[in-house]
This record gives structure tokens, sequence and C-alpha cells, in this order.
């Protein structure tokens, strides 16, 4: 817009451009401040989001350990467990299926063609299978993008500027696969 404004000020084939060139440039002023805004807050979205799954982490190492301190402590007496308010761990049962992953969002990622998905874990999960299609889905429009041992990824090399379909799975022991989740929609950065 300013190459524009540029070229055309004081061009004697452009005499009263309309809408007038100062609105132009008022318009790629506020245009610019909204793109750096947008590009901030993104920018702080993703760190929130980094330092939520940090703390999340450091909180589930702490109760863990303490749970195993109560468990040890207790050796297994129910009533002990509960009084730290705590219930006991249900005795270990096969895996026979696994619910589909919930929640799952697309954000933009930090690099052009790139998307960051993330979604609740799945107890027992070993893993996650990541599919990706193309707009408009089909039936046939899935495939393969990649696994992953953590309830979030980043995928990379996505074409900039389309929109991009993603569901997930959860992979558990003796390759029982859950049902897929609900797909997320993002338009690549």
């Amino acid at each position: 817009m300013r190459q524009v404004v540029t070229e055309m000020t004081g061009n004697a084939n452009f005499t009263t451009p309309s809408p007038a060139l100062t609105v132009i440039s008022t318009k790629a002023t506020a245009l610019e401040s909204a793109f750096n805004a947008q590009q901030t807050a993104q920018q702080a979205a993703k760190t929130a989001t980094t330092n939520l799954g940090t703390a999340e982490d450091a909180a589930n190492a702490a109760m863990n350990s303490l749970a195993n301190y109560v468990e040890e402590t207790t050796l297994g007496d129910t009533a002990k467990i509960e009084s730290a308010g705590m219930s006991n761990r249900a005795p270990k049962t096969p895996t026979t299926s696994l619910p589909a992953p919930g929640n799952l969002s697309s954000t933009a990622g930090d690099e052009e063609g790139e998307l960051d998905l993330v979604w609740d874990p799945v107890p027992k999960a070993k893993g996650y299978e990541v599919q990706t299609s193309a707009d408009p889905v089909t039936s046939t429009s899935w495939a393969f993008a990649e696994t992953s041992s953590a309830s979030r990824t980043s995928l990379t090399g996505l074409p900039s500027g389309s929109k991009i379909w993603v569901r997930v799975r959860a992979l558990g022991p003796k390759k029982i696969k859950s049902p897929w989740s609900d797909p997320a929609v993002k338009r690549v950065p």
C-alpha cells in the first residue's frame, strides 16, 4: 500500500485519487498496527501456553511423588490413604479400549507453514497418531502426518495460507487405537 501511495504522490496521471492517498496511508498504518498487535498477542499466547504446560508438568510430578510417598508410608492401607485426601489406586486392569482424545486445538506456529496442536491426554495411551486434510474434508482426504509421544506437537512444512484440518487418536498397548478426535481446523500462517 505504501509503495502505491509513493508512486501516485505527485503523479500527473492521477491528480485527484479517490479515495485520497492520505486515507490509504491511514489505512496502511492501521493495518500495520493491527498486524503488530496480533503478532505480539500470538507470541504472548504461545509463551503462556508453554508456561502452563511447564507448570502443569511440575505440579503433576510433585503430586505423583507425594502419592508414591503416601502409598509407601501406608503400605496400601485404604483408610490411611483416604485420610491424606487421596483415593486408593484402582487395581491395574488390562486396557481393551481407549477414549478419543478431547479438546483438540490448532493454533498458528512460530514459523510460516507451522501449526501447533494440543489435546487432552488419554490415560494409558502410549502415543498419538495425527492426520491432516486439506479443505474441504472428504472421507478419503485424511493423510498420516506424524506420531507423537506427548499430547501436543507441531506440524511444519504446511502450505501457507491453506485451511488445514487435523485430527488425532490415541495409541495404546497391544496395538489398541482410540476413535479419532473431533477435528480442528486452522488457516496456516
